[in-house]
């Protein structure tokens, strides 16, 4: 918990064929999304591995809205 609110983050390693989903657990660990219990703290990650990073963030009010403009005009060729 933060002092803006509740924020999840979640680590997708590619496995080959799917997306393994991590999480930091309630012991402050990552561990599986489907084991919450687990600990994958030493997961050795390849230098060549696909990996993306997704941090979800509760918020309300005026911190909850981001808006920027393109730096480009999607019209235009």
């Amino acid at each position: 918990m933060t002092a803006f609110g509740k924020v999840t983050t979640r680590l997708y390693i590619w496995n080959g064929s799917s997306w393994d989903a991590y999480l930091i657990n309630g012991f402050g660990n990552w561990a599986p999304a489907n084991n919450q219990f687990g600990n994958s703290n030493d997961l050795p990650i390849a230098a060549n591995a696909a990996i993306f990073v997704n941090r979800e963030t509760e918020v309300s009010g005026p911190e909850g809205i981001i808006a920027a403009p393109l730096p480009y005009d999607l019209l235009s060729e």
